[in-house]
């Protein structure tokens, strides 16, 4: 009997698969870090065993998958990154109202342009306010903006190239098979 038929079967519809949570940070990550206005990191939580087994836990529960530092005032942005038509938990909303009512920005965002128009909104206001406590005049937070701009639509242009890069490498991976616990794959076995 043929499986052509049966749903998960055959060959697949669309050109691109779905891109993974994974693949949406690392493609911001890849944008966002090469910007000269913004300090960007990967934020991790979760919990690992110490050396003598206990559990620990690192990170704030709940936080953004990434945090970024946007100049001239280095307010803090949130970006929790999340597939298509996947919400926040609780706790990433109750983290994300805590940073807001603390004067930062914490968005969802499910691809590289929401995440990049979250930055620059930032950044445009961080030099409004510059501007306003007279730290930088009209012209150069003019400058400032045009420039931002152009190093933006360059990194976006990036960031994509090196997304294709990696689903082309991607497509000639064999799939590894899931191996019983505690196998180690170095040794062959």
């Amino acid at each position: 009997m043929s499986m052509a038929g049966k749903p998960g079967h055959g060959r697949r519809t669309s050109a691109r698969p779905k891109m993974m949570e994974s693949d949406i940070k690392a493609q911001i990550l890849n944008a966002l870090r090469r910007l000269s206005f913004v300090r960007v990191d990967r934020y991790q939580t979760g919990m690992l065993p110490n050396p003598v087994g206990q559990m620990v836990s690192f990170g704030a529960e709940g936080g953004a998958d990434i945090i970024a530092c946007v100049a001239p005032i280095g307010r803090m942005v949130g970006l929790e990154c999340k597939r298509p038509g996947e919400k926040q938990t609780l706790k990433q909303l109750a983290w994300a109202t805590d940073i807001q009512t603390k004067g930062g920005f914490a968005h969802c965002v499910d691809n590289l342009d929401s995440a990049c128009d979250h930055v620059m909104n930032a950044y445009w206001l961080n030099l409004r306010l510059a501007k306003l406590a007279g730290e930088i005049t009209e012209d150069e937070r003019t400058a400032k903006w045009s420039s931002a701009n152009a190093e933006m639509a360059q990194a976006k242009r990036q960031a994509a190239e090196a997304q294709v890069k990696r689903d082309k490498r991607r497509q000639h991976m064999p799939t590894q098979r899931a191996l019983p616990p505690g196998t180690n794959r170095g040794a062959g076995i």
